[in-house]
């Protein structure tokens, strides 16, 4: 019993035949064949790595000794959220060109195409986790060679605001903490003003001994741990009272 695929190589018109192995990297010769000697007449082919008695065929047509298929597919980026596309692509070596292709996808990745060495893939619905892709890949030679790689993406779910940061009116040293509440962030930047505020990079903003310069327009923006995908809080207005000295005179 041999691993992997099967090769003849034709050698002369005494029908004379090596038989060979490629297991993916290497070829290995297994035997130098009489096919008279063996009985074969003639009557042997290699498709698609099976060998096959009483099949008559034009051994000559199978030429010299041909590489197995290598494939490489890649996703780009590797991880999106649900409802944003990633490309993907696979490189080919071995065989004979043109190549034809065939991607599959699970029923809730949709794909731009099926037949062509680029596609885009689009996660829909409750498509989350590592989502399998398959592409398989034939050459041009006769017999044919085919080859079939998985590439996997990682679907996250969306960020979705569920409690937006509320503004107050506080006085000059006192202290406020505004808060967002947010599924699926992985991260979260504060502004004052429109301006990122350094360090203010978890769901808390603390603001303490507020003066009167701490009064603005101050939101959050939280990142999904995924390509592009973002949330902008609403804007809470925080007001900040400056205290008067007031002298009475009785």
């Amino acid at each position: 019993m041999y691993n992997g695929k099967l090769y003849f190589k034709y050698l002369n018109s005494s029908d004379q035949y090596q038989l060979a192995q490629y297991d993916g990297q290497n070829l290995t010769l297994i035997a130098n064949l009489n096919a008279t000697d063996y009985g074969f007449g003639g009557s042997i082919i290699v498709y698609n790595g099976i060998l096959n008695f009483g099949y008559t065929a034009d051994l000559n047509q199978l030429g010299q000794f041909k590489e197995g298929l290598t494939l490489t597919p890649t996703a780009t980026p590797a991880a999106v959220c649900v409802g944003s596309p990633a490309s993907l692509s696979v490189t080919v070596s071995g065989g004979t060109g043109p190549y034809s292709y065939t991607w599959v996808a699970p029923a809730n990745v949709q794909l731009s195409a099926t037949n062509t060495k680029m596609i885009s893939a689009t996660p829909t619905g409750t498509a989350t986790g590592v989502q399998t892709l398959t592409v398989l890949v034939a050459d041009s030679s006769s017999p044919t060679l085919s080859a079939s790689a998985t590439v996997g993406l990682t679907v996250n779910a969306k960020p979705v605001k569920t409690a937006q940061p509320v503004g107050a009116t506080k006085c000059v040293g006192d202290n406020y903490t505004l808060t967002v509440t947010a599924n699926n962030a992985a991260s979260y930047q504060w502004q004052k003003g429109g301006v990122d505020i350094a360090g203010a990079t978890s769901a808390n903003l603390v603001l303490n001994a507020l003066s009167v310069n701490s009064a603005d327009t101050i939101r959050v923006t939280g990142a999904a741990s995924c390509n592009g995908e973002s949330l902008i809080s609403n804007e809470a207005v925080l007001v900040v009272l400056h205290w008067n000295s007031l002298t009475l005179t009785v």
